[in-house]
C-alpha cells in the first residue's frame, strides 16, 4: 500500500511537471504569438505611414507642377495681352498721325485756294481799273 501510494505520488508529480511544462510552453507560445502580432501591427502601421507620406509628397509635387503651369499660362496670356495692347496703341498712333497729316493737307489746300481766289480778285480789280482808265482816257 505504501509503495502504491509512493508510486501514485510519483506519477502525480510527473503529471504535474508535465502539465506545468505544457502550461509554460503554451504561455511561451502565446507570448511569442502576441509579440509577433504586435510586430506585424507595427510593420503595417509603418507601411501605412510611409504610403501616406508618399501620397502627400506626390500630391504636393502635382500641386507645384500645376501652379507652375498655371503661372506659365498666365505669363503667356499677359504677354499676348501686352502685345495686343501695343498693337492697338501703335494702330491708334498711326491713325492719329494720318489724321493730322490729312488735316494739314486740307488746311494747305484751303490756304492755296484762298490765295488763288485773292489773286484772281486782284487781277479782276486790276483789269477793271485798266478798263476804266482806258475809258477815262478816251473821254
Amino acid at each position: 500500500d505504501k509503495e502504491d501510494k509512493e508510486d501514485k505520488d510519483e506519477d502525480d508529480e510527473k503529471e504535474e511537471k508535465k502539465e506545468k511544462k505544457k502550461k509554460d510552453k503554451d504561455k511561451d507560445e502565446d507570448e511569442d504569438e502576441e509579440k509577433e502580432d504586435k510586430e506585424k501591427k507595427e510593420e503595417k502601421e509603418k507601411a501605412k505611414k510611409k504610403e501616406e507620406k508618399e501620397e502627400k509628397e506626390e500630391k504636393e509635387k502635382k500641386r507645384k507642377k500645376k501652379d507652375k503651369e498655371d503661372k506659365e499660362d498666365k505669363d503667356e496670356d499677359d504677354e499676348k495681352e501686352e502685345k495686343k495692347e501695343k498693337k492697338k496703341k501703335d494702330k491708334d498712333k498711326d491713325e492719329d498721325e494720318d489724321e493730322e497729316k490729312e488735316d494739314k493737307e486740307k488746311k494747305e489746300e484751303k490756304e492755296k485756294a484762298k490765295k488763288k481766289e485773292e489773286k484772281e480778285e486782284k487781277e479782276e480789280k486790276e483789269k477793271k481799273r485798266k478798263k476804266k482808265d482806258k475809258e477815262d482816257k478816251e473821254d
